[in-house]
């Protein structure tokens, strides 16, 4: 789905506040489609990431799996969803699905926080689902439940 906003609206995704209100877009596309999305990408049109602007950006709506050092949380209902989505991105270019941006800030959903001599929080970012979920809890894929 193309999502037209204004020019207004666009402005202020270039400079950086527009995600901080991503909940209002994810709202507008919840009129339009079921929740049935694990992640909702915005792309922005542009052929470069705008001067001083990040590449990409995420936010976690929620996270149900235990052990990987954060806390259960979920705040999919401001988002508009019923439980389904995990994940909000935005990249500012229109490139950024594939010069890797985007698998970078999917990594995010699922990153671990450990906590090294109780002073020292290291943030692992683990390419292969397996791998962490092996490495983290010890066990192998098969074996983790899943909603």
């Amino acid at each position: 789905m193309c999502l037209e906003i204004s020019q207004q609206e666009f402005n202020s995704w270039n400079s950086g506040t527009g995600f901080n209100n991503a909940s209002v877009m994810t709202n507008r596309i919840y009129t339009h489609f079921q929740d049935v999305f694990d992640i909702i990408f915005f792309v922005s049109n542009n052929s470069e990431t705008p001067s001083g602007l990040y590449s990409g950006r995420q936010i976690t709506a929620q996270n149900d799996i235990d052990g990987i050092g954060r806390g259960f949380f979920d705040t999919t209902g401001d988002y508009g969803s019923n439980g389904k989505l995990q994940s909000i991105i935005h990249l500012t270019k229109k490139r950024g699905l594939v010069d890797g941006h985007g698998l970078h800030e999917i990594l995010f959903i699922r990153i671990s926080f450990i906590e090294v001599n109780k002073s020292l929080i290291i943030f692992l970012n683990f390419h292969l689902l397996t791998s962490w979920k092996e490495l983290i809890t010890g066990k192998t894929a098969r074996s983790i439940p899943t909603k």
